[in-house]
């Protein structure tokens, strides 16, 4: 699937073009503990995405 959907969420946007990221179930499972509480796991995977984000755009001089 190249993603290019004009139906697909991601790509409608001012710039119709985005990035989705597929995951299995059992890595969503694992970002939330027994409880439903977010779990260590999901603060690491948001926190490595933000970076790797913020590391594009700057990257790209669009951000410093």
């Amino acid at each position: 699937l190249n993603g290019s959907s004009t139906s697909n969420i991601v790509n409608r946007n001012l710039t119709k073009k985005g990035v989705q990221i597929e995951m299995t179930k059992a890595l969503r499972d694992s970002f939330y503990t027994s409880t439903g509480s977010a779990s260590l796991t999901l603060s690491k995977y948001s926190a490595a995405l933000n970076k790797a984000i913020k590391t594009y755009y700057v990257s790209k001089g669009i951000v410093q």
